[in-house]
């Protein structure tokens, strides 16, 4: 056959039999499947009137394109013209049926009966949704087709597929687009699973294809376009009636941990298959519709249409970046939001455990390579009876400090087979160790990755780390400082004397919340001492830090000196645990750093022959402040 023919082609092929009832030529083209990475024959049907001992048929030009490939498929061993007319037959059996103007569909009689005038409706229906979302496509002047057929693969092995073929408006050029239906749910009457099959692929292959902003046509079926058109369709199952409750995608049933190996790597790992990976990723564009509405669609056509990437166009498409809607998409699909994957199924997901048994057993590491968006999943049992009251479970991510941002653990309590959402950060302690474990819980970890950067398949190391500690209980503390500085006197003199204050005294204090706080009024002694210590720290770091800190003491002897030192906020000064107490922390500051550290230093003298203040400070050196902590 010529590859195109503007008018119709008549065909007759010789025959030996007597036809019983009516009569086809059937032609069968090559069809690669895009579901399952192999190569199928497509039968299409033409009638056929027998004149003579010939069977003659007509094939209308708008065929033209269909009936031949533009090379011989590899494996087949025979030329191009062998695989199109090896198998041709004629059946008996044959109807097509119309809904509305919109579409029909041609077939076997008994395949059309298994499918029933539901799935008529499916190109209607999805065309309508896709007219609600505001998106812009070229319409078909004419019908959508749909022509369903047997096949059979041309490895010859057993092909359980229905091939249905959307015809696209003749004379534009445009390519036919083919997608395949399970064979098997057609014989068991799956009605419901096909409607639900054909919507998903219909309503993705009309944006994709016919979208009138596009400049650059069948791109989408490209490895790196055809994931986000394959999710954004899979979603779209869930807006064909019936409505179900229970309703997941077909795609996604028994692939639903796929999506935390990647946005896009996912799809490239060994086995996979990109549009399978797309099929998967159905939550996420649930996620999105939800909660930044169904006008995300829009912009991400947009962005594609534009020439832009599918996941930059995801990205683009939400003011928020992705580490804030990553880790909460994570959260909710985990959380049963989305689809209501059972709890079961990501408990089976887990990578690596850890069990506490004894108390040799409080630390454990695991480091993987984590793709854009993507997240791993990690248990502990808490198994030890005899843990120590008081005890809690730290879990810490590190990784690169370029990306340290986009890197966080969220932790979710099992208990009884059923998750609860905790907490999470890129550091998070959890308490009541024993309590939790004589209540039977056990903890799920999920490392979660929310970068999404060109070339969106690049791996970066992340490690978990958990540790099991006794946090510390503080009860007293030790102040000591020395900065230099100016003293101005009441009668305008100067001095270089500066501030030291090196008392030996411990003071006792109350430690809650990361807050230690210390007071204090000394009368027994002269001078006397009337002050208070307050120390802040962050106890969920490794090791602890302070993070704030102030002093004020007054002392009086007939005289009366005040010393007021207040520290900026948000410090990091690590604890040093000395050699000879493992519950003492030492925090030190040195040098010029001290002076970087503080927001404020008063130092005020006065007596009956007047006084003096400290007008500024300096650091060398020489300069500390040190608290201990015991």
């Amino acid at each position: 056959l010529p590859q195109h023919f503007s008018k119709d082609l008549h065909l007759s092929l010789q025959h030996s039999n007597t036809l019983s009832d009516s009569g086809f030529i059937v032609m069968a083209s090559p069809v690669t499947s895009l579901e399952v990475d192999s190569t199928f024959l497509s039968y299409l049907f033409f009638p056929a009137h027998d004149s003579s001992g010939r069977l003659i048929c007509t094939i209308p030009a708008r065929m033209a394109g269909m009936a031949r490939a533009s090379r011989p498929f590899s494996g087949s061993g025979r030329n191009l013209q062998s695989d199109l007319f090896d198998d041709l037959f004629g059946i008996s059996e044959y109807e097509t049926r119309y809904y509305g103007n919109v579409s029909f569909m041609r077939c076997p009689k008994i395949m059309l009966e298994s499918l029933t005038t539901p799935i008529l409706m499916v190109p209607y229906l999805a065309e309508e949704k896709v007219k609600s979302l505001g998106l812009s496509f070229d319409e078909p002047a004419g019908l959508y087709e749909m022509m369903v057929g047997e096949f059979k693969s041309l490895s010859g092995a057993d092909a359980p597929y229905v091939v249905t073929n959307y015809g696209m408006e003749p004379g534009t050029g445009k390519n036919q687009l083919y997608f395949q239906l399970n064979y098997k749910k057609m014989i068991y009457n799956d009605r419901v699973a096909i409607c639900r099959q054909t919507a998903r692929e219909f309503f993705y292959r009309v944006l994709a294809f016919y979208y009138s902003e596009r400049t650059i046509q069948g791109s989408y079926l490209s490895w790196d376009h055809v994931w986000m058109h394959a999710a954004i369709g899979s979603w779209f199952e869930e807006w064909l009636p019936p409505e179900d409750l229970n309703f997941k995608p077909t795609g996604l049933s028994g692939n639903e941990l796929e999506l935390f190996d990647g946005l896009v790597a996912g799809g490239r790992r060994p086995g996979r298959n990109m549009r399978l990976h797309g099929y998967a990723e159905a939550p996420l564009i649930k996620y999105l519709v939800t909660h930044y509405r169904e006008s995300v669609l829009n912009r991400i056509y947009a962005d594609i249409a534009g020439e832009k990437h599918p996941a930059e166009a995801l990205r683009n498409s939400m003011a928020d970046p992705p580490r804030v809607w990553g880790p909460d998409f994570i959260r909710r699909y985990i959380s049963g939001e989305l689809y209501g994957i059972p709890n079961q199924t990501f408990l089976n997901g887990v990578s690596q455990s850890f069990q506490i048994r004894s108390s040799r057993d409080t630390l454990t590491s695991w480091s993987d390579n984590y793709p854009d968006i993507s997240a791993k999943l990690y248990r502990i049992d808490l198994e030890y009876a005899g843990v120590p009251a008081g005890a809690q479970l730290q879990f810490a991510v590190s990784t690169s400090a370029t990306q340290k941002e986009n890197a966080q653990v969220m932790l979710f309590g099992i208990n009884q087979g059923k998750l609860e959402y905790w907490t999470q950060g890129d550091t998070v302690n959890v308490a009541k160790i024993k309590d939790l474990t004589q209540a039977g819980y056990d903890i799920l970890a999920v490392v979660n990755y929310s970068k999404l950067e060109a070339p969106y398949y690049r791996t970066d190391g992340i490690t978990l780390d958990v540790r099991l500690f006794q946090p510390a209980a503080f009860t007293t503390a030790r102040f000591k400082a020395r900065m230099g500085g100016v003293r101005t006197y009441s009668d305008g003199s100067t001095w270089d004397a500066g501030v030291s204050y090196v008392n030996d005294y411990w003071h006792a204090g109350i430690y809650a919340d990361n807050v230690f706080q210390a007071g204090w009024n000394i009368t027994t002694t002269n001078p006397t001492f009337e002050g208070r210590l307050v120390v802040r720290l962050d106890a969920n770091s490794s090791p602890i830090k302070l993070t704030y800190f102030e002093f004020h003491e007054t002392t009086r002897s007939g005289d009366r000196e005040n010393l007021d030192i207040i520290s900026k906020q948000n410090l990091a000064i690590p604890g040093q645990v000395p050699y000879y107490s493992e519950g003492t922390r030492i925090f030190r500051i040195e040098g010029a750093q001290v002076c970087a550290a503080l927001a404020s230093l008063s130092n005020h003298y006065e007596d009956t022959w007047g006084g003096w203040d400290l007008t500024s400070f300096s650091c060398d050196d020489q300069s500390y402040v040190e608290i201990i902590l015991q």
